[in-house]
């Protein structure tokens, strides 16, 4: 087995962390577009500072705090997914395509968490 260390997502430097998440070209407009969704400003490009600014601003006790961290992690997940998808399955989807399957992920989380506050409620409707 060959192992090359080049970023499957843009092909143009080696993959380390700092450059898969956020320098990558694919990267980064994906997060450009997530963050620019969420209504934020773009971020820097540097691992330790965002995972920094993502805890603080996860200690907020807000509902936008959940929709933040879910988009966060989503949008982690689903890069590192794609790189996944190029590498093992030969196959890959436009930053439209991703974009759009971290918004369903999103939203798809948060009708989860709002259920499931509300389940007591439903349960009660239904029963009676």
């Amino acid at each position: 087995m060959v192992l090359i260390n080049r970023c499957n997502l843009c092909l143009e430097a080696n993959e380390t962390h700092s450059h898969l998440f956020f320098k990558c070209p694919y990267s980064h407009e994906v997060w450009t577009s997530i963050l620019a969704w969420m209504k934020l400003r773009g971020r820097s490009s540097n691992l330790m500072s965002e995972l920094h600014w993502t805890q603080s601003r996860g200690r907020r006790k807000f509902w936008k705090t959940g929709l933040f961290r879910c988009s966060i992690a989503a949008t982690v997940f689903h890069i590192w997914d794609e790189r996944n998808k190029r590498i093992f399955e030969g196959h890959g989807r436009t930053m439209k395509q991703l974009e759009t399957a971290i918004k369903y992920t999103v939203a798809i989380k948060c009708l989860a968490s709002v259920l499931s506050s509300s389940h007591d409620i439903i349960v009660d409707a239904l029963n009676s």
